[in-house]
């Protein structure tokens, strides 16, 4: 299956996997380090994918137009930043991936300012999106699903 993958360095690229994501991240933490190889997310493309952003924001990641990497090296470093990818001003990141999903879970989002809310993305198929609203001076720290069997 194929996985949309976010490194820690806002890096993003197209792996195809032997087994689902979980067991191939366990799997890959056995193998000799590499740069740019700590996945921060990792998302099928069989829905469309979103990028949750620092500025509390969802936008939808093509993975088409990503490289694909060996997924035995799980190096994403000549992978594309994800804010050139996705055109993001100049201090917002990537904070996470989601599945553009609207029975999906929804998602528990963190700022910096400590307000933690749990969303349901209301995808519709829309380009880009807003997810939380944010006040002046916050922004999106951490994100992930949040099913309601999830603590």
């Amino acid at each position: 299956m194929e996985y949309l993958l976010l490194s820690a360095t806002g890096r993003l690229a197209r792996a195809t996997l032997a087994e689902p994501y979980p067991a191939a991240r366990a799997a890959q933490s056995a193998q000799p380090r590499a740069a740019h190889d700590v996945i921060r997310a990792g998302v099928p493309t069989d829905t469309p994918v979103a990028a949750v952003t620092s500025a509390g924001r969802a936008v939808l990641v093509t993975p088409a137009d990503l490289p694909e990497i060996n997924p035995g090296a799980w190096s994403l470093a000549d992978a594309p930043a994800a804010a050139a990818v996705l055109g993001l001003a100049a201090d917002e990141t990537v904070v996470t991936l989601a599945a553009a999903d609207p029975d999906g879970p929804p998602l528990a989002l963190g700022t910096v300012q400590g307000v933690v809310k749990r969303v349901v993305p209301e995808y519709k198929g829309w380009a880009e999106w807003e997810v939380i609203a944010l006040k002046d001076g916050d922004r999106v720290v951490g994100a992930g699903p949040a099913a309601d069997a999830d603590e």
